[in-house]
């Protein structure tokens, strides 16, 4: 029997991000094939989107085995700058600077293609030994039953990925190359918003970022 839970650990959490970006293109990138320091890394960054005030953490569990996650952030100002500069001194210490350039470099490149107001999935993600039980929509439906009016963001530097969130929703917006990667930038209506102007998710009018 699974569970969504928002009390769980956030290293346990981490651990399981950690395992589902093993072979993620950008999560590579970032912090190379050493899944020790994908986990250090997003344990430190966990717990940057921790300090933002209505930013939730969600899991799916059965039992004591953490099976899922998925981040969220609000539309709201970025974490404080003492706040940035701690998550650069631990990833920095703990996973080394060429991870923090290369994040940073993908924050410069993606964060102007937020459209104004619209929450961001920051990660989501699935246990190796969890995966095709259908827990990514699991989550998704969780996040919208409770943000039922606010539109998702998000980027994947994964191509593959690309047609599993079309499944679920969500529309591209830009895609733009970064080194060796292919990041798309997309966003995803919430049901309730598309119901209550009875439109399709195929031509509802996103709004889309300003670019130059």
């Amino acid at each position: 029997m699974f569970e969504i839970r928002e009390d769980v650990p956030l290293a346990e959490c981490a651990n399981v991000l950690a395992q589902a970006f093993a072979n993620e293109p950008g999560m590579r990138w970032v912090c190379g094939a050493n899944r020790d320091i994908s986990r250090r890394w997003f344990t430190a960054t966990l717990t940057l989107n921790d300090s933002r005030p209505g930013a939730r953490r969600y899991a799916v569990t059965r039992g004591d085995e953490v099976l899922a996650v998925a981040i969220v952030s609000p539309a709201a100002p970025p974490p404080r700058l003492f706040q940035q500069l701690r998550w650069m001194a631990a990833v920095g210490s703990a996973c080394g600077w060429q991870c923090v350039r290369r994040t940073l470099r993908y924050l410069e490149l993606t964060e102007p293609l937020k459209p104004a107001g619209m929450w961001t999935l920051e990660f989501i993600g699935v246990a190796e030994g969890a995966r095709g039980q259908g827990l990514t929509r699991v989550l998704l439906s969780r996040i919208e039953a409770d943000l039922p009016e606010h539109s998702l963001f998000l980027t994947t530097a994964d191509p593959r990925n690309v047609p599993m969130y079309k499944h679920l929703g969500f529309a591209v917006e830009k895609t733009l190359e970064l080194e060796s990667l292919a990041v798309s930038a997309m966003s995803r209506i919430p049901r309730l918003i598309l119901e209550r102007g009875h439109i399709s998710a195929e031509t509802v009018a996103r709004p889309r970022p300003r670019f130059g």
